[in-house]
């Protein structure tokens, strides 16, 4: 759901589909607008988990990507690859990559640009296994605030394939192939306080922490949906 002018019933709306789908997350807010006063729309056993919003415009980040990009070398015979509506045997791969990396994966409406436009990078081994991957959506509304940012993220390496900058490729790769297709121009990524590789990650695809805005996530539970 995205509204541009929230009205009384919006609450209620939205409280309905996050009890449907067991999270609700809020990007790029202040502070003060999120947080504990958007919990007291929920009812007891919901928590929210306070992630660092991080923001670039296509002039810095691009070409911070295309450096990135040409200083990480794929072992022979790895391929990476970008789709626009990945194939539903794809989709599970990815899925089933981010499960096994602690992210929690996006739905296949997602992936295939039903809900909105979008972009996946996938990348290989020289067997065919799906080592990395990457997402880039325009979640947001188009007259909103945030109506020319994609969201970008959801980034997983599978264990074996740490330590080869793999997921800095793929971050960097799905930002610039996703540019031309989806027509942004800023990028949004959110990420936890206490993940420093990960804001690395991010930081070197030339995106900023923003410190007036957070990005909340609200679930039932304790359990974090992404690192």
């Amino acid at each position: 759901m995205s509204t541009r002018r929230p009205t009384p019933d919006t609450w209620p709306l939205a409280r309905a589909i996050a009890e449907e789908d067991g999270f609700l997350c809020l990007p790029v807010m202040a502070p003060e607008r999120s947080g504990e006063a958007v919990l007291q729309e929920f009812p007891p056993g919901w928590q929210y988990h306070r992630c660092d919003a991080f923001l670039g415009r296509a002039e810095d980040v691009l070409p911070a990507c295309e450096w990135v990009i040409a200083s990480v070398t794929l072992p022979a015979g790895w391929t990476a690859m970008s789709s626009g509506a990945p194939t539903e045997a794809e989709i599970d791969e990815v899925q089933t990559l981010c499960h096994a990396s602690g992210v929690s994966p996006n739905p296949a409406h997602a992936m295939t640009g039903e809900l909105a436009p979008a972009r996946t990078i996938l990348i290989r081994d020289d067997v065919g296994q799906l080592m990395a991957s990457a997402y880039a959506g325009m979640f947001f509304h188009p007259a909103g605030r945030l109506g020319k940012t994609t969201f970008a993220g959801l980034v997983c390496v599978a264990d074996e394939a740490r330590g080869k900058a793999l997921g800095k490729l793929a971050n960097a790769l799905v930002l610039r192939d996703s540019q031309g297709p989806l027509g942004w121009t800023q990028v949004t990524e959110f990420v936890a306080p206490d993940n420093a590789p990960s804001r690395a990650m991010i930081a070197a695809c030339g995106l900023s922490h923003d410190g007036g805005h957070v990005t909340d996530i609200f679930s039932i539970g304790s359990e974090r949906l992404t690192r």
